[in-house]
């Protein structure tokens, strides 16, 4: 049999034949699937416990996590201006991952447990997707 990890490997090299059409629908179509895909991966690992699990969650991560990162950034270019507001949005965006990081050790250190800390992944990424979906509103009008 082939190794677990390798086989996640090269079935997550060809994602672009699981998602036809993916190319047409717009950055802001996609990052909010993305950002859906990302809230069902979480509650779905929270939920992990045996390695064919972990190895399921690995391959939805690996298919949803490089192209929600191009797309956001790609997006982000597009929306703010070509001057130095781009790096100070980036720098004030680093200070919000820092706040679900420290959120992320605060839930592991009060309730011992790892499993717990996923749910405030569910949280942030509840909130992204609440704002791309006023983004898109927002560009059809």
């Amino acid at each position: 049999m082939m190794n677990p990890i390798i086989t996640i490997l090269v079935l997550s090299r060809h994602r672009a034949f699981l998602l036809p059409g993916y190319p047409k629908m717009g950055n802001t179509r996609g990052l909010t699937i993305g950002i859906g895909v990302w809230i069902l991966i979480c509650l779905g690992s929270y939920f992990i416990t045996t390695a064919v699990h972990f190895y399921i969650a690995g391959f939805f991560i690996g298919m949803v996590m490089g192209g929600v990162q191009s797309l956001s950034r790609s997006t982000y270019s597009r929306f703010i201006p070509k001057t130095n507001t781009l790096l100070q949005f980036l720098r004030r965006l680093e200070k919000a991952m820092m706040c679900g990081l420290v959120l992320w050790g605060y839930l592991d250190n009060l309730t011992g447990s790892m499993r717990n800390s996923i749910l405030v992944l569910v949280v942030w990424f509840g909130l992204g997707l609440i704002l791309m979906l006023r983004v898109q509103r927002r560009n059809k009008q």
